[in-house]
């Protein structure tokens, strides 16, 4: 099967590195730097992880009270993530790789390996 509904993410890179040099006009981050920025935001993330857990019971069920908690949290988890995307992104347009196809071609290969049906077009 040939799946040709996906995000599509060349778009995204360019808008996305062209953002971050207005964010920090003169930056010459190197490959270390971005690494660091996408480990930070996952770091947070885990964190928000770690204190959702805390807040489950042994079987994994949120309990009552603490709801609203959990799910503040949770948007908190969403936001790190979402970072952590971003800077993923642009550190793959900072090495001139194209992540769409990447993530494409790394998909397919698993997908063949595992006999699994779904193929993403290239």
């Amino acid at each position: 099967m040939l799946c040709k509904d996906y995000l599509k993410l060349k778009k995204f890179s360019g808008i996305n590195w062209e953002r971050s040099e207005d964010f920090q006009p003169g930056a010459n981050w190197d490959t270390a730097d971005w690494f660091t920025a996408i480990m930070g935001e996952l770091g947070e993330a885990a964190n928000f992880a770690k204190k959702m857990r805390r807040l489950t019971d042994e079987d994994g069920f949120v309990e009552r009270e603490n709801y609203v908690e959990y799910d503040k949290l949770k948007g908190e988890l969403e936001n790190e993530l979402a970072d952590t995307f971003c800077y993923l992104d642009l550190l793959a347009t900072h090495l001139d790789i194209n992540l769409e196809k990447s993530v494409i071609n790394k998909w397919n290969e698993v997908s063949r390996c595992k006999d699994y049906p779904m193929i993403l077009e290239n």
